[in-house]
């Protein structure tokens, strides 16, 4: 390896190069790719290395992979491509089986935490066919508790003293069950049990740092304002929706349709232009949520960074800039905090600066409140009921 590692790197590798597994939970811009390849190196006879990462970061990862200069090729491939794609899963599965010493590393771990969903499956099945096994991430817990049993059992079904996500569960959650018909309709979790054993056990195998610089983060809300046209043009929509839903409207899809329609509605609000001419500098990045918000900014201020959540919140290195702008909010507390980390990280020598853009829309607030309590907005739909609709 070329460059350097850092004390929190030399740390990591001195803690993990003794296992097989091991997870590297260390916060954005702390350089985790650099501290994986330098575990990687530390392996004798590795026949094979296997990069899972989200496919929006793939050309982003072959250039830090280059500047780690690690002595391996590489084979990368999707995660969301595994679960979407039964050509793309089953060919990983051969690749994977045809060697006989594989390092798999998954990266942005946190993708896996659902374990009902097939990208989740699928990846779980391709671990025991690796001899060692990495997983990466800034944070093991985005939502609640039950995010890290995935991650776990993707090292080893071993660590945890549970036979299923229902054991865990029950292990070290409290929670409230809804049932209708004597059916249960969905799951509540109310609060922790048992987390000072569960810290115990995932203790050995996990590295965790936090990012130390000497520049500060400031965080800006800049309030915009609906004319009277476009407030009741939301109303009306709200009503329409709500109304065409309102049978089937604790369906999660129907949730999330609804709660989009909504956002979207009001994403050109004309004084949301007035105060980004005021906010951005050539030093910003603006996170957009949709496409025609994205273009329309683009087009407004041509020389401007534009970024979605999803292209832009995991692996870039932005360090040249030390503002973002939330020009949309998003719903999902992994994608605001990684955002967060693509300028403040190592080589970042200016403060960096966040502005949220909040109107005096119900919804509004709602997702900022949800995001500092790092529940699903969804969720939130679901427990509070038609309180929530009111509060739109």
């Amino acid at each position: 390896m070329n460059r350097s590692l850092t004390d929190k790197q030399q740390e990591a590798v001195a803690k993990l190069s003794k296992l097989r597994v091991g997870a590297l939970f260390m916060d954005c811009g702390t350089g985790k790719t650099q501290a994986a390849c330098a575990l990687i190196e530390t392996v004798p006879d590795l026949d094979c290395v296997i990069w899972l990462c989200p496919c929006a970061v793939i050309d982003n990862l072959r250039e830090e992979l280059a500047r780690c200069a690690l002595p391996h090729d590489v084979h990368i491939c999707g995660i969301e491509s595994i679960g979407a794609s039964d050509r793309i899963y089953l060919r990983e599965l051969d690749y994977i089986k045809k060697h006989r010493c594989v390092f798999l590393v998954l990266d942005e771990s946190i993708k896996i935490k659902n374990p009902r969903a097939k990208r989740t499956r699928r990846i779980l099945s391709l671990a025991p066919h690796s001899s060692y096994r990495l997983i990466l991430n800034g944070t093991p817990v985005t939502k609640n508790i039950m995010d890290i049993y995935t991650q776990m059992t993707f090292l080893s079904p071993k660590i945890l003293p549970v036979r299923g996500w229902c054991d865990f569960r029950d292990l070290y959650c409290r929670y409230t069950q809804y049932k209708r018909n004597g059916v249960v309709r969905r799951t509540v979790i109310t609060g922790y049990a048992n987390v000072d054993n569960l810290l115990a056990l995932i203790k050995p195998y996990v590295f965790s740092c936090n990012l130390e610089l000497k520049i500060s983060k400031r965080y800006h809300i800049v309030f915009w304002f609906m004319d009277y046209d476009e407030a009741d043009a939301y109303k009306e929509l709200k009503d329409e929706l709500f109304s065409t839903y309102l049978d089937e409207w604790t369906n999660e899809g129907n949730i999330l349709a609804i709660l989009q329609k909504l956002q979207q509605s009001y994403s050109l609000a004309r004084n949301k232009w007035e105060l980004l001419d005021e906010t951005i500098n050539e030093k910003s990045i603006v996170f957009c949520k949709y496409v025609r918000t994205c273009e329309e900014v683009q087009k407004r201020y041509p020389l401007a960074t534009v970024l979605t959540y999803g292209k832009g919140s995991f692996g870039l290195n932005l360090q040249r800039f030390n503002r973002i702008i939330y020009f949309d909010k998003t719903f999902d507390y992994a994608f605001r905090e990684q955002s967060e980390g693509r300028i403040y990280r190592n080589g970042q020598t200016l403060d960096c600066e966040y502005f949220d853009f909040t109107g005096d829309v119900g919804l509004e607030h709602m997702i900022d409140a949800c995001i500092n309590r790092k529940e699903s907005l969804i969720q939130y739909f679901k427990r509070e009921g038609k309180k929530a609709i009111e509060k739109l």
